[in-house]
């Protein structure tokens, strides 16, 4: 029984990385393409507004506080930031190819869960960060979240409550 079981783990394993990254919650269309986008140590990057918060989220959650060069045009950016009104709100898409990653949202909310998104797909260590190929769309199905936590029947510290809080923020 025990070899059954670790068979099983390695099949399902071995299939997380031939497909690519697993993120949680599913998206609800990602497809995946050929090849990796690869950011080293200096990374340009592409927004209308430098200072929003989905950004300095993303430059301290997802590229490690690598240094980044601003760029005028979207082209020769390794990270473009692009608004579309025609995108449900919260929802995002993200385009990874070999030379540059395309994040498009209609707001700054699915900005910032997009980036939640990039916080689970990317790989590698700090000055050499890979994301896989891919196309990701997604959007809330409902339009409300929540997260439960009891703290009248279960005490907690507050550093755990913010724990929580971050842990539920990833998801």
């Amino acid at each position: 029984m025990n070899h059954r079981l670790s068979i099983l783990l390695l099949l399902v394993s071995y299939a997380a990385i031939t497909c690519g990254q697993i993120v949680f919650p599913s998206p609800n269309q990602v497809e995946m393409k050929k090849g990796k986008l690869t950011l080293r140590k200096n990374i340009s990057m592409y927004t209308a507004d430098t200072t929003a918060f989905y950004v300095s989220l993303l430059r301290s959650e997802v590229l490690r506080n690598s240094s980044v060069k601003w760029q005028s045009n979207a082209s020769t950016a390794h990270i473009c930031w692009m608004n579309d009104p025609s995108l449900p709100p919260e929802g995002y898409k993200i385009s990874i190819n070999p030379k540059q990653m395309t994040i498009t949202a209609s707001g700054e909310r699915g900005f910032i869960y997009a980036v939640q998104t990039l916080r689970q797909w990317v790989s590698g260590p700090a000055g050499k960060l890979t994301f896989a190929c891919a196309d990701i769309t997604d959007s809330p199905s409902m339009q409300w979240r929540c997260f439960m936590l009891d703290s009248g029947r279960q005490y907690q510290r507050v550093s755990t409550i913010k724990k929580y809080i971050d842990m539920a923020s990833l998801l």
